[in-house]
């Protein structure tokens, strides 16, 4: 489940057998380090309550944080640059998500979760989209907290001179995709580029207000990221002069948050 549809879950709840909250950096230039950060935080957490709880709860305690340490072992393979953790004794909460961006390092045992810094993070990468432009295709993310909720992607069929909206498609595809358009292309004239990118502009202000994103991301060739900007109402948080129309998912989001 998509840590956006879990909030709900933690705000407002509690458990009187304790909730351990963790926020762990695991972005570094030597491998290795965040294990050592993890270890030393948990073993930190296991001493305070050994001094100010009692042994119920320290059991307790312990039991969670074996669950908790054996679940990111597992996975350990596909953390980027943060680490967000909410577990709770009674098993009503057990989150582990990673995350794009990196996260100051937090250990909290309470019995409620902390989330002071989630909330943080929540209003620094708000609701948004990432629009990704290629010749006469175009990739939509909706993403919030560096998770994609949604994606879309439209392409320009030259023989009915139109959008048209398509189910997801995997970036090998969209490779094969846009190469064929550049082929057809070719063949069309180059100078109704402008014009087609300009239709799309009406798409993508709907699909921004029906998402309710607070901006979005434009990525692709200078000139067409330059043109959609100087074109869409909605807001433009950065822009990206790159070609990742064929790269995965979370590899876009890498580079543009």
């Amino acid at each position: 489940m998509a840590l956006t549809k879990e909030w709900d879950k933690l705000n407002g709840f509690r458990c009187g057998k304790g909730v351990l909250s963790l926020y762990l950096n695991t972005f570094e230039s030597q491998g290795g380090q965040w294990q050592i950060r993890l270890k030393n935080g948990l073993k930190k957490l296991d001493e305070y309550i050994e001094l100010a709880g009692g042994e119920k709860e320290l059991r307790s305690y312990r039991q969670l944080k074996k669950k908790v340490s054996k679940e990111i072992q597992n996975q350990k393979g596909n953390f980027e640059r943060g680490l967000l953790v909410f577990a709770s004794v009674d098993e009503k909460i057990f989150i582990i998500k990673t995350l794009p961006f990196e996260v100051k390092n937090e250990f909290h045992w309470e019995q409620v979760p902390v989330t002071k810094q989630l909330k943080e993070i929540k209003a620094k990468y708000p609701r948004s989209g990432i629009v990704v432009v290629q010749q006469r295709d175009i990739l939509t993310l909706d993403v919030t907290l560096g998770e994609i909720t949604e994606e879309k992607y439209y392409s320009f069929e030259l023989d009915e001179m139109a959008w048209k909206e398509h189910d997801g498609i995997a970036a090998s595809d969209r490779e094969a995709s846009s190469a064929n358009h550049v082929d057809k292309i070719a063949k069309r004239q180059e100078e109704n580029q402008r014009r087609w990118l300009k239709e799309i502009v009406p798409l993508l202000e709907q699909e921004a207000t029906q998402k309710q994103w607070k901006g979005i991301y434009i990525v692709g060739p200078a000139e067409q990221v330059k043109d959609m900007k100087s074109r869409i109402n909605t807001k433009v948080f950065k822009t990206i002069p790159k070609n990742l129309f064929s790269k995965p998912n979370h590899e876009i989001i890498k580079e543009v948050i």
